[in-house]
This record gives C-alpha cells, structure tokens and sequence, in this order.
C-alpha cells in the first residue's frame, strides 16, 4: 500500500532520510523504532506527504503519493503527528470533527454520518467526556488522545502514527494500542513510531529499525527483537527475555553499576 524506494529527505542542507527502501502493506502492524534522531518523525512526513523526499519515490496504492490531492490523501492515510500547537479556541470535539473534513459536502458542511463518526471515535478512545473542553485545558495525554480520536474519525484504511502513546500512563498506552490493534485484525495498515520497544513487541508483528537515517534491521519481531540488534542500535547494554504471560520477548536494559557488577561475578567466577 506505501512503498518508498531509494528515498532522501531533510531540512535545506540537513540530509535526515538518506536511502531508504520499505514496503508496507494493507493489513500490517508495524513498530517504526530507532534512537533520538534517527529520521523516525521525517519518515512519518514523507509517507504521509508533509515533506516532499528530495530523492527517491514514495508510492501509495501504486500511484506517487505527489499525485493526490490532500484530500485525497486524508481519505487513504490518517496521521497523528508527534507536535502538536493546540488551540485555545478550538475544543476537543471540533478537533476530532475535522478528521471528517476529507467527506464533507459540496456546501461545507458535516452531515450526521460525521458527527456520528467523531462520537464513536471519541468513545473509542476515552475522550467524550472533555469533547466541549478547549485544548489548551487538556493535559499533553489527553490531547494525544484526541488526535488518535482525530484520525479513527477519518476511518482510512491506513494509520501512521508518531509517538502517538509518549505522553500517556500505562494503562493509557496499552488502552491505545490494544485498539489499534482491533482496527489492525480489521485489514487496516497501522504503522507506529515510538520509543517504548517492550511496547512495540507486545502488539507489532514487524518492526523497522531506523539508525542515522538508514534502515538498520527490518523483519519480524520474533526474529529481529533480539539483544545484539537491540544492543547495536540503542549503543547500550540489553538483554532480552520472555514475557512470563504472552511469551513474547522483552528487553532488560542494563545500568552501568549493573553491567559493572556482572564483571566482577565474571572475573571471580573465574578466578
């Protein structure tokens, strides 16, 4: 459904993306992982059009993604940005409304079918309640929320999502991406980048590495999640185990006072 071949990207004279080859499609989970500055977020507004590649191909449903229109666009890809400048005079409820702006009528205006569709998505994410409050009187989770409610009301059959979950708790979180999830077994593609790894193992069943702009490791997360790549990746100590319940793999960092402990066990092990 998106394919990106040979893509580079950045800001003026930055190079951020530089080469990168994915395809992803209809009916996927994917995690987007990789450290600080890795060109998660300028991958994110490649796929979805918000920076143009300034070489390469970027391809959605087999036609370049330059050739549709933005409304076009909304109505194949919903996107919830990692920054987000919210509006004092806007509220909770007009936000997730104009998740419907790609449907509206030739005379501008929503129908009921779209005030039904931001309701259900506001319930679906635990935000009707504060639907008439302001976004400038939300908490940062709360606001992200209302987004994830933004781009479910769109109902496309692709999601891309950046750090969609940073700001929430963990029942939150998991809230979320049990949700997305749910869409996910649906048909639709849902691509999420994030921070959380142990997070992106419990619900993706692809990950994609990105480090220094490249794509590092690609592949499915039982076979990528493992200690060495993580360990490559994140430049630090990891160590990975089973989930005692789910059975799926977990990563352990390893502090410094830990790691510095273990190689005195080692040496005194060995005399």
């Amino acid at each position: 459904m998106i394919r990106l071949d040979g893509v580079h990207a950045g800001y003026g004279p930055a190079e951020v993306l530089r080469g990168i080859d994915l395809t992803f499609a209809s009916g996927e989970m994917v995690g987007l992982l990789g450290p600080n500055g890795s060109g998660k977020t300028t991958l994110v507004k490649v796929m979805s059009g918000a920076l143009s590649p300034s070489a390469g191909r970027v391809e959605l449903e087999g036609r370049p993604l330059a050739h549709f229109s933005p409304r076009q666009r909304a109505r194949r890809l919903a996107v919830v940005p990692q920054r987000f400048e919210a509006s004092a005079e806007l509220t909770a409820g007009e936000l997730v409304l104009h998740g419907r702006y790609p449907y509206l009528s030739f005379f501008g205006a929503y129908a009921c079918t779209d005030h039904e569709a931001a309701q259900k998505a506001m319930k679906a994410t635990a935000t009707a309640p504060f639907a008439h409050r302001p976004l400038t009187a939300l908490s940062g989770g709360e606001v992200k929320r209302v987004l994830v409610a933004r781009a479910l009301a769109q109902a496309t059959p692709a999601l891309i999502l950046d750090e969609a979950v940073s700001e929430l708790d963990l029942a939150r979180s998991v809230e979320i991406c049990e949700l997305l999830a749910c869409l996910n077994s649906g048909g639709r593609l849902v691509i999420m980048a994030l921070h959380d790894v142990n997070l992106a193992a419990l619900f993706c069943r692809r990950l994609v590495f990105i480090k220094n702009g490249r794509v590092a490791v690609d592949g499915p997360t039982a076979e990528v999640f493992t200690a060495t790549i993580l360990s490559d990746i994140y430049d630090t100590d990891i160590i990975v185990t089973r989930h005692p319940v789910l059975d799926v793999p977990q990563a352990h960092l390893l502090p410094r006072a830990a790691r510095a402990r273990a190689r005195t066990a080692c040496r005194s092990s060995l005399g």
